[in-house]
């Protein structure tokens, strides 16, 4: 992404519904299941639902370190 500018505004398009997801504690399976529904569908990749939980299971890591400093 940060050689191609131009896909910020994509990936940024997609930052509320994840944020929202991983707010209502979702959970990292159905954080999964959405990034795989974006690559495949809006992009164009294939789906790699390993790589989506691994993703998913990061941010929510990411959210349980900024609960510990709020």
């Amino acid at each position: 992404m940060a050689g191609s500018p131009g896909a910020r505004d994509e990936y940024y398009g997609y930052v509320p519904r994840i944020f929202n997801l991983l707010k209502t504690d979702a959970g990292a399976e159905n954080i999964a299941v959405y990034l795989a529904q974006v690559a495949s569908e809006h992009m164009g990749l294939p789906s790699n639902r390993d790589h989506a939980l691994d993703v998913a299971n990061t941010l929510g890591a990411w959210k349980e370190v900024i609960k510990q400093h709020e």
